[in-house]
């Protein structure tokens, strides 16, 4: 639990008897920025995110933005609207104004095949101090 007293998601779970195999005491920067980002804080229920590929198969793909269905006002918000889109504009800002250090030969060339997504390049530090570009 945080200072506050509120449990992290796997916590939460726990408490409320699912099997978690990792249990984490600290809130990670993702799930925090998912809620932030999630409309269903401010009363709207959001639908339609990610569609199946195939009725046969497991896999979805995320629908973009415009292809979702919001309803407003469809229960109590946690917070108010003023503070949520404070919230994800300083996140949009934040997003700006990061600096991609990596430049390689195909980028925006390579998409993924299933979710068509463009196939990113980032660096890992190896044990013989060489640096590997995937």
């Amino acid at each position: 639990m945080t200072l506050d007293g509120i449990p992290t998601p796997s916590q939460y779970a726990i408490s409320h008897g699912a099997k978690v195999t990792k249990v984490s005491a600290h809130w990670a920067d993702s799930r925090i920025r998912e809620i932030l980002l999630n409309e269903v804080y401010i009363g709207n229920m959001v639908q339609g995110r990610m569609k199946k590929i195939n009725y046969k198969s497991k896999k979805n793909i995320r629908l973009p933005k415009d292809e979702w269905k919001v309803v407003e006002n469809t229960h109590e918000p946690i917070i108010d609207k003023n503070t949520f889109l404070k919230a994800r504009e300083m996140i949009e800002v934040r997003k700006q104004t990061r600096v991609k250090t990596h430049d390689y030969l195909l980028k925006g060339l390579v998409y993924c095949h299933e979710c068509g997504r463009k196939v990113g390049c980032s660096s890992r530090k190896l044990a013989s101090r060489k640096f590997l570009l995937f």
